[in-house]
């Protein structure tokens, strides 16, 4: 999954779990962070410089059995479209 910055304010990726599975250092417009999911499963994160801005990411086996991460909106809010997501 690869993450850019398309604001014109810094952000961060940061998973939710604890030990961190992943955190980006702050991007600045036009940086990028990228992490690649090895297991299926929903992946919570958010701007820990910006902690209202929460995102989820669903990961699941394709059909070459790979894993195929993609983008899911849930109940606590909408992936912030300050991110374009690849």
């Amino acid at each position: 999954m690869l993450w850019t910055n398309d604001d014109d304010d810094p952000h961060t990726v940061t998973s939710e779990t604890d030990p961190k599975l992943f955190k980006s250092p702050a991007l600045d417009t036009g940086d990028s962070f990228a992490f690649t999911f090895d297991k299926p499963g929903t992946y919570r994160y958010f701007c820990s410089l910006h902690p209202h801005m929460q995102g989820i990411i669903v990961v699941q086996y394709g059909p070459t059995s790979s894993c195929v991460a993609r983008r899911a909106d849930g109940p606590r809010g909408k992936v912030p479209a300050l991110f374009r997501l690849r």
